[in-house]
């Protein structure tokens, strides 16, 4: 009795702990993309639920086996890239593009990389956290 309440225990420190870093990463990464496109509160508010879903999807997907879980992250990352227009007006999504192009041929280039809070593109640092 007393192993499985220990075992409980670190099971749901560990999805707690693991719910909770998701929560900070979404706000960590809707509190950049307000700074660098001056995002309105309802904006802010809107992305971070957006982001936190699909942090927590590409969480899910963490799970499954590499193949399913590289498309799953394809179709992620191309379902945040044409949905995330919706929140943003046009010179913020404008900008935000251009961001995204800085930071690829930043990539591409073997220069240094966006920060681990950079707007966009970092959900396979996410997916490689334990």
């Amino acid at each position: 009795m007393k192993k499985l309440l220990t075992i409980s225990l670190f099971v749901l420190f560990g999805l707690n702990t693991n719910a909770q870093t998701t929560m900070e990463r979404a706000k960590k990464m809707t509190d950049n993309m307000a700074k660098q496109l001056a995002l309105t509160e309802k904006q802010k508010a809107d992305i971070y639920t957006f982001t936190l879903n699909r942090l927590n999807t590409l969480g899910e997907l963490k799970a499954k086996t590499d193949k399913e879980s590289e498309q799953g992250y394809l179709v992620q990352r191309r379902k945040f890239h044409s949905e995330i227009h919706q929140f943003l007006n046009d010179e913020q999504y404008k900008k935000w593009n251009h961001l995204r192009e800085e930071q690829i041929r930043s990539k591409k280039d073997g220069k240094a990389t966006a920060p681990a809070d950079s707007i966009i593109d970092d959900e396979l640092e996410f997916m490689n956290k334990g």
